[in-house]
């Protein structure tokens, strides 16, 4: 994987009050390969918004080459 940077990403499901994610900011240095965490920590909510199968309300994601 390519380096990866996340800033002040925001982003809420439709039906829920609270957002999942607010002022996310994040970098993933090139050759990354996993996120861990417990059930229900919002790890595929993540990995759909990096991969464009989701979209975010605001912020960036960027790929850097």
């Amino acid at each position: 994987m390519q380096h990866l940077i996340i800033k002040d990403l925001y982003y809420k499901y439709k039906n829920s009050a609270m957002p999942i994610f607010e002022n996310l900011n994040l970098e993933f240095e090139q050759g990354w390969s996993c996120i861990v965490g417990s059930n229900g920590s919002v790890k595929s909510t993540l990995l759909k918004l990096i991969s464009k199968q989701m979209n975010y309300d605001e912020g960036s994601i960027n790929v850097m080459n």
